[in-house]
């Protein structure tokens, strides 16, 4: 599991521990271990079952530093929970490219490294006889920003389409090894990143250069508004991990899952529209 540190990560390895799995919580944080280790003095479920591990996806070192985990514990991991995730609104034409890579390798490149790292250890969860699901699972939590695009938040799009797209993808290569790859779509979800987002929205726009034409404020302004609207109907965490929990313990699970009302109608908006119709939708009423 990575991304435990809050929000859908942490919710998950919560329910996955309530339901007797054994979680390896992926953290970055001494705090955020301490937490789940104070959590564990007062909730019996997550003392016996959630083992909190220093996990930056990005990180090479970390990443090694779970495979011996997994190895130290017999080598078998019945489902790989890749929920780590961070965005970074603001105009593309006046960002920077630091920022752009540390979207792209949190949200895209590190969650695919640390699935090659663990393919061995998942492939022997599928052969493991007393596995009641008869496979294992990687759930890649992406968004429905990685089906249907919208301004001001491009980096983050082109990392959860790529999410989506290698999920796909690779699910094709791996349900030879008995290994199931699903992306979980959700739309607005009330997590800490939510609020991050807002903060950074409001400092791109603060920080906009007065050379920037006059409709990069006006987008930004209203795209602040229209994601502080949909941040009041959010669904909770707890929605989200639910429908993890119960794709991981499912024999056939389907290649995309999509939740919450929002990613529902904007799936609709991209599935039924002409693109051209469905772009000004996406750009115009929405930003």
């Amino acid at each position: 599991m990575t991304g435990a540190s809050s929000g859908i990560g942490q919710e998950t390895a919560r329910l996955f521990a309530r339901a007797g799995w054994d979680c390896l919580a992926g953290v970055r944080s001494a705090d955020a271990r301490r937490a789940w280790i104070a959590e564990g003095t007062t909730d019996r479920a997550i003392a016996r079952h959630v083992v909190p591990v220093t996990l930056d996806v990005t990180d090479e070192a970390d990443r090694a530093g779970v495979v011996r985990e997994v190895s130290a514990r017999g080598g078998k991991l019945n489902a790989l929970i890749n929920a780590a995730g961070i965005s970074s609104p603001g105009a593309f034409a006046f960002g920077d490219a630091g920022s752009d890579r540390e979207v792209i390798e949190t949200n895209l490149l590190g969650p695919m490294a640390l699935a090659r790292n663990l393919v061995p250890a998942l492939r022997e969860g599928a052969n493991d006889a007393s596995n009641p699901a008869g496979g294992s699972i990687i759930v890649n939590v992406a968004s429905i920003a990685g089906i249907a695009p919208m301004p001001w938040q491009s980096t983050y799009h082109a990392a959860k389409f790529g999410f989506v797209g290698w999920s796909d993808a690779v699910g094709h290569e791996l349900r030879h090894d008995g290994i199931h790859l699903v992306a979980v779509l959700p739309g607005t979800v009330r997590t800490p990143m939510l609020e991050k987002a807002d903060h950074l929205l409001d400092a791109s726009i603060r920080t906009l250069p007065r050379i920037a034409p006059k409709p990069y404020l006006h987008g930004l302004t209203r795209f602040r508004r229209s994601a502080r609207l949909a941040a009041r109907f959010a669904a909770t965490p707890n929605v989200v991990a639910k429908a993890i929990v119960e794709l991981a313990s499912r024999k056939n699970p389907p290649a995309r899952v999509i939740i919450g009302a929002d990613a529902h109608v904007l799936r609709a908006v991209v599935a039924f529209l002409p693109h051209r119709f469905a772009m000004a939708v996406l750009g115009g009423v929405l930003s």
